[in-house]
């Protein structure tokens, strides 16, 4: 069967490291591919310690969040807006004003 022979040969050539707990800052590779496209295309030299991949939105949020604020402060949403990034600014117990917003912003 094609599947079951895919996935076996996807296991065979990842290893160990497919089960292992990744890089927290993101897979290596990503980061080095996109500290040289930075660099190409932008101007920005960046070492690839210096990136982070995220697992989306609400993940890089909810890290901005805890590295830039500190509980208590006071943070202002867009209303209405993404409820993911009220619920990440909670999850960081931060004081959140939702900011009304308009079709002209």
């Amino acid at each position: 069967d094609a599947w079951r022979h895919a996935i076996d040969r996807a296991l065979r050539r990842a290893g160990h490291d497919l089960l292992a707990y990744g890089d927290p800052l993101g897979e290596r590779a990503l980061r080095e591919s996109l500290a040289r496209h930075l660099a190409v295309t932008r101007g920005v030299r960046c070492d690839p310690e210096q990136i982070v991949i995220t697992e989306g939105a609400q993940g890089a949020i909810a890290l901005c969040a805890q590295l830039l604020t500190n509980p208590g402060d006071t943070v202002w949403v867009e209303e209405p807006g993404y409820r993911g990034a009220r619920t990440a600014m909670q999850a960081a117990d931060l004081d959140v004003v939702p900011m009304p917003v308009d079709a002209e912003g």
